[in-house]
């Protein structure tokens, strides 16, 4: 598997979830105007399904971005206590700030290669 296919994976999980998405939302809008529907019991169950399933595909939306930018950023701060959410939120976007592009490359054209580590261990916890 070259460097494209790999990002390719990321974009194709993005997309699907978008295409859904798109699907979706405007029979869920159907749901919530006609109000013969909305009497029916149908009405209920439906729309519960409906809002699950969107709130699904925004998960695979999102995992399709975690797919091409995993990145460990738990090695700056192991041991440090924070004070309070903003310092947190502070020592993120400082850690992402600072890394230069290829920080970002490399790890996207790493995927493949921790992917075939999971599977050759069946699955076990990889420790780099």
């Amino acid at each position: 598997m070259d460097n494209s296919e790999h990002i390719g994976y990321g974009v194709a999980l993005i997309c699907l979830s978008l295409f859904f998405l798109t699907i979706y939302i405007p029979i869920l809008l159907i749901f919530f105007l006609d109000k013969e529907f909305r009497r029916s019991a149908a009405y209920i169950i439906m729309t519960n399904i409906g809002v699950t399933d969107t709130l699904q595909l925004i998960i695979h939306l999102y995992s399709g971005v975690l797919v091409m930018g995993d990145v460990n950023v738990s090695s700056g701060y192991n041991k440090k206590k924070f004070r309070n959410e903003e310092d947190v939120k502070t020592a993120v976007n400082t850690f992402f700030e600072t890394k230069p592009a290829s920080f970002y490359r490399d790890g996207i054209f790493d995927l493949p290669n921790r992917w075939r580590k999971v599977i050759q261990s069946d699955g076990e916890y990889v420790i780099d």
